[in-house]
């Protein structure tokens, strides 16, 4: 038996089932319209991430933008103090001001600096450079210079005369006698010796002068007073005073009230044994030879010698090296 096949019409579907006995044929009905969409369901868990993928290839560059406009220049800051150059460095002006702001430290014995120079030939200085006028005055005295005989330590000196007599000092005059320092020496003591004639009470000041021109000039040292009470006694005043290798002129002046009899130890006038030191000068080839000079009216303190007059014998003031 062959299959037979209904057409209807809207049939979506024919299904045909085959029996040995029998052909059923059945229909299914028109589709019905598509319900409302059902609400979303819940988000699943998000998978595991994939395997990275290949990179790609890198872009062209873009061009270069153009320069932005220049900013305003800021204000200038404040002058900073002015440095130290370190003495190594040279001193030099590599700003924009038209003189440089130097500051270099004075040079000493221990560090390197900026040192004045200085003419003497006897300062002691240890911040003060010499000038070559300074090296060659010192290098033409030690040419003519005689050999130096060094001061004893503990001994007494004064001027340059062999003879000792007694002499009569004239109230408020200074007697200046020469000597002759031929090395750098500290003193420790001045003094004067009174004559054995000597009576009464005086007070004697004591002291040391530059010298300028074969004379006296200005003080060294005014040592003070020693009061004198009795003959052939030694009076002294203990100082501290250096010189430096030269002339000075060693002084005494009785002032206050004379005494009844004022002799003191020094070279009379009668003797006149020559002093080499002042070039052994006198008024005349007969005349008496200077050994010294005098001050009258000085009542107080020393000060620079004036008004001198010379002298063929002079009191002696004493020195005692340290």
């Amino acid at each position: 038996m062959s299959d037979l096949i209904v057409i209807q019409p809207q049939v979506t579907q024919v299904t045909v089932t085959e029996d040995v006995n029998n052909v059923v044929i059945s229909s299914v009905g028109v589709t019905g319209a598509t319900g409302a969409t059902g609400a979303t369901g819940a988000t699943g868990a998000t998978g595991a991430t994939g395997a990275q993928g290949i990179q790609g290839i890198q872009g062209v560059k873009g061009d270069t933008g153009e320069t932005g406009a220049k900013g305003n220049t800021g204000d200038t800051g404040a002058t900073g103090s002015s440095g130290v150059i370190t003495v190594n460095a040279p001193l030099t002006n590599a700003g924009t001001s038209s003189a440089a702001n130097l500051s270099v430290s004075a040079g000493t014995t221990s560090a390197a600096g900026i040192l004045q120079l200085t003419d003497s030939v006897a300062s002691t200085s240890t911040t003060t450079a010499a000038t070559p006028n300074a090296v060659k005055t010192s290098y033409d005295l030690a040419v003519v210079k005689n050999p130096i005989v060094k001061m004893i330590s503990g001994a007494y000196y004064k001027t340059g005369l062999l003879s000792s007599g007694t002499i009569s000092a004239v109230n408020q005059r200074v007697y200046y006698s020469p000597i002759f320092i031929a090395d750098t020496t500290t003193l420790d003591r001045i003094a004067i010796r009174t004559g054995s004639t000597f009576s009464g009470t005086a007070t004697i000041r004591l002291g040391i002068f530059n010298n300028t021109s074969n004379q006296p000039s200005t003080v060294v040292l005014d040592a003070g007073t020693v009061t004198a009470t009795a003959g052939s006694t030694v009076y002294e005043i203990t100082i501290s005073q250096s010189l430096a290798p030269g002339f000075y002129w060693l002084a005494m002046c009785q002032q206050g009230t004379a005494p009844g009899v004022s002799d003191y130890l020094g070279n009379p006038a009668a003797v006149n044994t020559a002093n080499s030191f002042i070039g052994l000068a006198s008024g005349s080839p007969n005349g008496s030879i200077i050994v010294g000079y005098t001050q009258s009216s000085v009542t107080g303190a020393f000060a620079t010698a004036t008004s001198l007059s010379n002298s063929a014998s002079v009191t002696y003031t004493f020195v005692r090296v340290a």
